[in-house]
């Protein structure tokens, strides 16, 4: 947005030279591990505090995340 307001390239606007441009976008493989069936637990949460966050008070189900007892990290499972 800042480049159109000064009718500059976005290039020209964060000073970036052509020659340090990728010059072809590239893929990778990548392996990552996620958890799976936390529904129950988001559930369970939920209920206890009558579907409201109980920090904010917010009751929006799509900014209700119900946050990890035990970190990923620590979590051999």
């Amino acid at each position: 947005m800042l480049a159109r307001f000064k009718g500059q390239t976005i290039e020209d606007s964060a000073g970036l030279e052509e020659i340090d441009l990728p010059k072809e976008g590239k893929m990778r493989e990548t392996l990552i591990k996620v958890r799976v069936n936390q529904n129950f637990f988001r559930a369970a949460v939920l209920a206890s505090y009558n579907n409201y966050c109980c920090i904010t008070g917010i009751q929006t189900p799509e900014l209700l995340v119900a946050g990890l007892i035990i970190p990923w990290s620590k979590d051999a499972s």
